[in-house]
């Protein structure tokens, strides 16, 4: 990133080092929940398993567990993004 954006990229990890490590702690949270989500799919496919699946999703609501998780990060991309605007950045071309 150093090399494409050079100063500009410097100076947004320098001035945003809090902001970097807390979206980074929170993507591993999120990363977390995929994995749960994909074991929950993996169940829930399987024509044994599927019944208890669908048991334990009613006792642990999976997609409350990743509205919290996208919830938490996306305000933090917000501050990215208008932090990296700030230092001349253009964080679309950072948009997946």
């Amino acid at each position: 990133m150093e090399k494409q954006y050079g100063p500009e990229w410097k100076r947004f990890i320098d001035e945003n080092q809090e902001l970097v490590a807390k979206i980074l702690e929170t993507i591993k949270e999120k990363e977390l929940y995929d994995k749960l989500y994909q074991y929950h799919l993996d169940l829930l496919r399987n024509p044994k398993t599927r019944s208890i699946t669908e048991l334990v999703d009613a006792e642990i609501n999976i997609e409350a567990i990743g509205a919290k998780a996208w919830n938490k990060l996306n305000p933090l991309l917000k501050q990215a993004s208008e932090r990296m605007s700030k230092c001349g950045i253009k964080p679309e071309e950072f948009y997946g």
